[in-house]
C-alpha cells in the first residue's frame, strides 16, 4: 500500500511540473503533433517536455501554410529553422542556441495585393552563422552577429498596383566571417566594407543609385554587379577572381537575358572600361555597356559575353571567343585608340590626349554632367559622336553644352589648322 501511495505522489508531483501553453496556428499544431506527440494535448504544448527543451533541434516548416510560430521559443535547444514560403510576418524570439535560419519567401498575392512578408527581423543570436531573408519587405536589417558565415537578403520589396517597391537601402557592417553575400534586387546607395573572407558577392540589379564597389577583397572568386546601370567603374580585381558578371541588359551574343522584365533592355551601362582581368578567371559578361577598349584577355577564359561598342580586340582567347575572331585585333596605332597599356590595364587616365608636337589637348571634366571645356588653342571646330559614330553636336568654341544630352560614353573630336584629336568622354548626370 505505501508503494502505491509513492508512486501516486510522484506521479502528481510529475503532472504538477508540466507546463502547458497555447498554440494558436493550427497548421503549426500539426506539424508539432508529428515531430513532439507526446508533448501535445490539442493546440496545448507542454513545454517542459525533453521533446522540447533538449531533444528537438531541428524545425523544418517550410510551405506549410503557417502564420504564427509562436511557441517555437521554448524549443531551447533549437540548432536549425527552416519556415521559409509560408504567411509569416513576424518570428519570436529567436533562442541563442540558433546557428541556421532559412525565413525567405514569405507569401503575397499580387491579384489582391494581399501581402503577408516580413518587414522586420528580431535580435538575431550570436551563434548564427546562415541567414536567408530574401523575398520579404525588410527596411532595415538588425545588427549581424559575427559568426555569420551566409547571409541572402536580396529582393527586399513589397508590391501594390503599381508595381513592386524596394525598400533596403543600406547594409549594416558586415561580420568579418562572412563568405556569401547576395544583396541584389535592392535599392542599395552603396556597400560597407566587405570583410577578407568573402568569396561570393552578388549586387545585380541596386541600379538607381548604385554608383561605385568599395575594395574587393583578395578572397574573392564570383562578383556579379550586373545591371547596376550607374556603376561607371570597376575597382581592382583580386587575382583569385574566375567569374565576372558586369553586363547590362540583354546580351545578344550569348542570350544571356538581362532585362527589365518588359521585354526591352535597359540603356546601356555606363561602364566604359575594364581593370586588368585575373589570371584565373574563366567567365567574363560584360555586354551591354559603353566599353570601347578592352584589356588583354587571360588564357583561363572559357566563357566570353563581350557584346560592346568597340571596334577591336587586344587578343582571342579560343574556343571562349570563337564568335569574336572576325573582329580585327587592336595594334598600335590604329584609328580607334584601343592600345592597352603594358601594364594591361585599359581604363586609361581620362583627361589628356597628344593634340600637335607643342600641344597638349585636354578636356575636362570628364565625367561631365553640364559643360565640357577644351582648353587649346586655335580651335577650329569641335564635334560630338555617340559610341555608333553619330554625330550629335558640333561648336567652334572652347565650351560645349552636355546637360541635356543621355548619360552614357561619347566621343569628341578636336580640330584646329593641322590636327585632329579625338578623346572618349563619359556623361553622367
Amino acid at each position: 500500500m505505501k508503494k502505491l501511495l509513492l508512486l501516486s505522489l510522484l506521479f502528481c508531483l510529475t503532472q504538477t511540473k508540466a507546463q502547458f501553453v497555447t498554440i494558436p496556428d493550427t497548421a503549426f499544431v500539426s506539424y508539432l503533433n508529428i515531430i513532439v506527440p507526446t508533448a501535445m494535448s490539442g493546440n496545448q504544448m507542454d513545454t517542459t517536455s525533453t521533446l522540447v527543451t533538449t531533444t528537438t533541434h531541428t524545425i523544418n516548416v517550410s510551405k506549410k501554410h503557417i502564420a504564427s510560430l509562436t511557441g517555437i521559443q521554448y524549443f531551447i535547444s533549437l540548432t536549425f529553422l527552416r519556415c521559409d514560403s509560408n504567411q509569416l510576418t513576424t518570428l519570436p524570439a529567436l533562442h541563442a542556441s540558433l546557428n541556421y535560419l532559412k525565413c525567405n519567401n514569405q507569401f503575397y498575392d499580387s491579384s489582391g495585393y494581399t501581402i503577408t512578408t516580413f518587414t522586420s527581423l528580431p535580435t538575431l543570436p550570436n551563434s548564427l552563422t546562415y541567414l536567408d531573408c530574401s523575398s520579404n519587405n525588410i527596411s532595415n536589417l538588425p545588427v549581424l552577429p559575427n559568426s555569420l558565415t551566409y547571409l541572402n537578403c536580396s529582393g527586399q520589396s513589397h508590391f501594390n498596383p503599381h508595381g513592386y517597391i524596394v525598400v533596403l537601402t543600406n547594409l549594416p557592417t558586415l561580420p568579418t566571417s562572412l563568405n556569401y553575400l547576395n544583396c541584389s534586387d535592392n535599392n542599395l546607395t552603396t556597400l560597407p566594407t566587405l570583410p577578407a573572407s568573402l568569396n561570393y558577392l552578388n549586387c545585380s540589379w541596386n541600379h538607381v543609385s548604385f554608383t561605385s564597389l568599395p575594395a574587393l577583397p583578395n578572397s574573392l572568386i564570383h562578383l556579379d554587379c550586373s545591371n547596376c546601370i550607374r556603376l561607371a567603374s570597376l575597382p581592382a580585381l583580386p587575382n583569385s577572381l574566375t567569374y565576372l558578371d558586369c553586363s547590362s541588359g540583354w546580351c545578344p551574343s550569348s542570350m544571356i537575358c538581362c532585362g527589365n522584365g518588359s521585354g526591352n533592355p535597359p540603356p546601356y551601362g555606363l561602364l566604359s572600361c575594364l581593370p586588368v582581368l585575373p589570371n584565373a578567371l574563366d567567365t567574363l559578361i560584360c555586354c551591354n555597356n559603353s566599353i570601347t577598349c578592352f584589356p588583354t584577355f587571360p588564357n583561363s577564359l572559357i566563357y566570353a559575353s563581350l557584346d560592346n561598342p568597340y571596334y577591336c580586340l587586344p587578343n582571342y582567347v579560343l574556343p571562349a571567343m570563337n564568335s569574336y575572331t572576325t573582329t580585327p585585333i587592336c595594334a598600335l596605332g590604329n584609328s580607334h585608340g584601343c592600345t592597352v597599356p603594358a601594364n594591361g590595364n585599359a581604363c586609361a587616365v581620362a583627361g589628356i590626349n597628344k593634340f600637335s608636337e607643342n600641344t597638349q589637348l585636354k578636356i575636362y571634366p570628364n565625367p561631365a554632367n553640364n559643360k565640357i571645356t577644351i582648353d587649346a588653342t586655335d580651335v577650329a571646330e569641335v564635334k560630338l559622336f555617340d559610341v555608333l559614330g553619330k554625330q550629335i553636336t558640333s561648336t567652334k568654341q572652347n565650351q560645349m553644352d552636355v546637360s541635356n544630352l543621355p548619360e552614357g560614353v561619347y566621343f569628341i573630336q578636336v580640330q584646329n589648322n593641322q590636327n585632329t584629336a579625338t578623346q572618349k568622354i563619359i556623361i553622367q548626370h
